[in-house]
């Protein structure tokens, strides 16, 4: 019986680990998951490597993003199937393209991939539906928790995080446009004239990036800084829970 039962697993490749996350929590176990970006890449500059192209090719789903992932386009037109997200969901154009840190958007992706993953395994659709139902509650449960903590402005290295920390209910300050892009003095100059009128709960870089200009600033302003990965490894609600404990933390602990 497991012999057969792993003969019945389907393969799924994504762009991205945290896609991999977020469908295995709907899909488990009836199909398995291979990310084709390494996890140290930056997803908005990787190029697919002749690996990657036969890894989708002996898939039977190839899901990507969209515009945050311009090389998944190459990949997108050899696979058997392929869904950009954002296409899916009809996301416009000037929405942030990191998808997969909103709350709200990954929510709706929920209900779109469980539909999807019914197509390749039609007889446990019900099941997919009722864990993209959890999914959901269990989002909204862990927002919950942030319910009366400290609000306020908030410090980004890099505008990935903006999504999460609006419907988070902070305002956000960026430093830089790009991953690991430094900005310049006229730009530092213009974020210590507000910060001079403003009070900043926190700052917030990001795993395995330069983060130089928030933690000068921290120093010079007198406020925590928190790291978070933009490219989490493990299901989006484990990673929405640390994170939410992560920023009630930051948040209430004052200056």
């Amino acid at each position: 019986m497991i012999l057969l039962f792993l003969l019945s697993v389907v393969n799924i490749s994504v762009s991205i680990a945290p896609l991999a996350g977020i469908m295995e929590e709907i899909g488990g176990n009836y199909f398995k998951y291979e990310v084709i970006y390494p996890v140290s890449a930056n997803p908005h500059m990787y190029e697919p490597r002749p690996r990657d192209i036969l890894k989708v090719k002996k898939s039977e789903l190839f899901v990507y993003s969209g515009r945050a992932e311009p090389g998944a386009e190459k990949l997108c037109r050899i696979a058997k199937r392929c869904i950009s997200i954002e296409k899916r969901l009809n996301i416009k154009r000037d929405v942030n393209p990191h998808i997969w840190l909103s709350p709200k958007l990954v929510k709706v992706m929920a209900d779109s991939l469980s539909l999807e993953l019914s197509r390749l395994v039609p007889d446990k659709k019900d099941m997919f539906m009722k864990k993209a139902s959890m999914m959901k509650f269990k989002i909204d449960s862990i927002l919950k928790k942030l319910k009366d903590s400290k609000k306020g402005t908030i410090l980004l290295m890099h505008g990935a995080f903006v999504p999460l920390f609006k419907e988070l209910g902070f305002n956000v300050l960026v430093v830089a446009k790009e991953p690991g892009m430094e900005p310049g003095a006229r730009r530092i100059k213009e974020l210590s004239e507000m910060l001079n009128r403003q009070r900043v709960l926190f700052g917030v870089c990001e795993s395995n990036r330069p983060c130089t200009p928030v933690k000068m600033l921290s120093k010079r302003y007198g406020f925590k800084v928190i790291t978070l990965d933009p490219l989490y490894t493990e299901s989006f609600t484990d990673f929405l829970r640390k994170t939410v404990l992560t920023v009630k933390n930051a948040a209430n602990s004052g200056n």
